[in-house]
């Protein structure tokens, strides 16, 4: 695995010069030249297929495409045959198949390699056609960031609708634990002590044994929970504050933040298998008070019904973010800007007939009638307009989940999930309105002679030594200089902000 990770970021790394002020060289291939497709006709009459390359198609995705009613309405409304070529082993076996000529049309990439594809001449420059044959698809996006579809000034990808709702995390506690032992919902970090500390020592389920364990969380959200609370993140993130480009490493607080996950540790509030249990088994359980874990693992109807049949007395509900002595603005779980950091690039040498296809499909999927059927299935059979006029799942939802594949562009986060889950509703909301720390680093590519792996793998050692007493906090500062002698971590943090300058982040 580690030979995998090393020759990836070889790849990456060699790269990477050419992107440090946010430019890329290009092959003469990949030319800005608009084409001239008002004359092409596509419809069903004149089909053109498109080949996408991606990962990973979702579960139940049908093998014929006769039983794929997806595909049918889409060459059935526009002409266009989509078809999904899974590659195993992703980006190896990609740049393998670009140097051979064997390139799917579209393929799905991220920020990293979609600036080497660039600078490779491998795909296509989409500036030309922003404003015109893209109008619509940019649109639909809205206010989304279109930063991390650019190398530059130079669009390079289809811009796709964030959709991280999904894996936005809430703190949730037992309610009738708080209720049986006095306590009320927590409101800060030494709020979140304190009903930990109770939960584990002052049997919160009333059984008269020491079984319960007070706060846990995915890890590392469990510590992320209290350390956001300072303005930071357990990790080397790219933040901006004040209008400068900085690390979560330098933010002032940190210090104070691995103080207190220690206490957290010193005093066995925090679970002990927080890296290496799940910590909902341990909640389906009743053995633990308060989790910080993803909505959707604890509100959607399935898992309410699970953990219910397990133990028909928890009462969980959510809160947070929480605030700290240090007067910092609450947040819960660092977030890149990109959010959802795959999306589609479109090869350099793609056909007029094809690269008019990529347009008329990308207009389709942001219609009222694509979209539904991309993110609800068939109307009248996986959903349907109820009587408020509103979109409703069937009793046969779940043989449309394999529909996402289709989600090209994303989705409208809110009205999907109100659709999909009407059983978390208020939790979803919460989830989207929650403010998070924004993290840029999926927009920068590290110094050619930055080992960034090598340094993130220290960094996570090393904030875990503090944070479980193997390391004195009081030399979290020897731990900078460490990061600047043996990685030279200044020099990555110049490039980051030539680079987040150069996108327009900062002035």
């Amino acid at each position: 695995m580690r030979k995998k990770v090393l020759a990836l970021f070889a790849t990456l790394a060699a790269c990477t010069f050419a992107f440090a002020n946010g430019t890329a060289e290009k092959n003469p291939s990949a030319s800005a030249k608009q084409r001239d497709l008002s004359s092409i006709v596509i419809d069903k009459d004149h089909p053109v297929e498109l080949t996408i390359g991606v990962s990973s198609k979702n579960k139940g995705f049908p093998e014929k495409e006769e039983d794929d009613y997806v595909y049918q309405q889409i060459l059935n409304d526009t002409g266009v045959k989509v078809k999904f070529q899974v590659i195993d082993d992703y980006y190896t076996a990609l740049n393998v198949r670009i140097a051979g000529g064997d390139c799917p049309d579209l393929f799905q990439s991220n920020s990293a390699h979609m600036r080497i594809f660039a600078k490779n001449g491998d795909i296509l420059d989409l500036t030309p056609y922003r404003d015109k044959e893209l109008k619509n698809l940019m649109a639909w996006i809205g206010n989304t960031d279109t930063h991390p579809f650019m190398v530059g000034n130079e669009l390079y990808a289809l811009p796709k609708a964030y959709v991280n709702a999904m894996t936005y995390s809430l703190i949730n506690v037992r309610k009738d634990w708080l209720d049986r032992l006095g306590l009320s919902i927590p409101k800060t970090v030494d709020d979140l002590y304190d009903v930990a500390y109770a939960f584990t020592y002052n049997d919160p389920d009333g059984n008269g044994k020491n079984d319960t364990i007070g706060f846990s969380g995915k890890a590392p959200y469990g510590f992320e929970t209290i350390v956001n609370a300072y303005d930071t993140a357990l990790g080397n993130y790219v933040i901006i504050r004040d209008g400068m480009v900085t690390n979560t490493l330098l933010q002032p607080h940190m210090k104070d933040a691995l103080s207190m996950c220690k206490k957290f540790v010193d005093a066995g509030v925090i679970d002990p298998d927080i890296w290496t249990v799940n910590p909902r088994d341990k909640a389906i359980g009743g053995q633990l008070g308060m989790l910080t874990l993803e909505w959707s693992v604890m509100y959607k109807a399935s898992y309410v019904k699970q953990i219910k049949s397990v133990n028909p007395n928890a009462d969980w509900t959510y809160f947070g973010p929480l605030a700290s002595e240090v007067g910092a603005q609450p947040a819960l779980e660092p977030i890149d800007v990109t959010s959802s950091n795959n999306f589609l690039c479109v090869k350099s040498d793609i056909s007029p007939e094809k690269l008019a296809a990529v347009f008329k499909l990308a207009d389709y999927l942001v219609t009222d009638k694509g979209s539904m059927l991309v993110d609800f299935g068939k109307e009248g059979v996986h959903w349907e307009y109820g009587a408020d006029g509103k979109p409703q799942m069937t009793k046969k939802a779940a043989e449309a989940n394999y529909v996402a594949t289709y989600q090209l562009f994303g989705r409208e986060d809110k009205s999907y999930l109100n659709v999909k889950f009407k059983e978390a509703k208020d939790q979803i909301l919460y989830a989207q309105q929650m403010p998070h720390i924004i993290t840029y680093n999926s927009l920068v590519q590290e110094p050619e002679d930055f080992y960034l792996t090598d340094c993130n793998n220290y960094v996570s050692s090393q904030l875990i030594a503090f944070i479980y007493g193997q390391r004195p906090i009081s030399e979290y500062d020897d731990f900078l200089k460490e990061l600047e002698s043996t990685y030279g971590f200044s020099k990555y943090m110049q490039a980051c902000e030539n680079q987040l300058r150069a996108a327009g982040y900062v002035k």
